[in-house]
């Protein structure tokens, strides 16, 4: 087996497990479980970066993170200047965004809201 998958069970804000929870899954990378030789040019590569500069992909990790978090904010503004008001559309955004950075934020960059007709 290449990747350990994390799974962890969601349960409703009362605590009891119900047929609605949902399950989620995390795929980890484990240099135990992969020889970092199987991932030819890109495993040695990864190799050299965990040896040598590990702080820079610590760091570079909470950047990434950061950004993101960035992102969902800039969500959230993006979403009132649009006239999305209603706050879980705007919650469901921010959260889309901070998984998923600009590929997400992209679609709310190109929503047109629909024109107020003058009546």
């Amino acid at each position: 087996m290449y990747l350990n998958v994390i799974q962890a069970q969601i349960l409703p804000l009362g605590g009891k497990k119900q047929a609605m929870g949902k399950k989620i899954s995390c795929a980890v990378f484990s240099p135990t479980t992969i020889p970092y030789e199987s991932l030819g040019p890109l495993g040695h590569l990864t190799k050299y970066l965990v040896d040598n500069h590990h702080n820079l992909l610590h760091y570079g990790f909470w950047l990434a993170w950061g950004i993101h978090g960035a992102e969902a904010l800039y969500s959230v503004k993006l979403c009132k200047t649009k006239g999305i008001t209603h706050g879980p559309t705007q919650l469901q955004w921010f959260f889309q965004t901070v998984f998923f950075g600009m590929a997400s934020l992209y679609k709310l960059l190109e929503y047109k809201p629909p024109s107020k007709r003058q009546e």
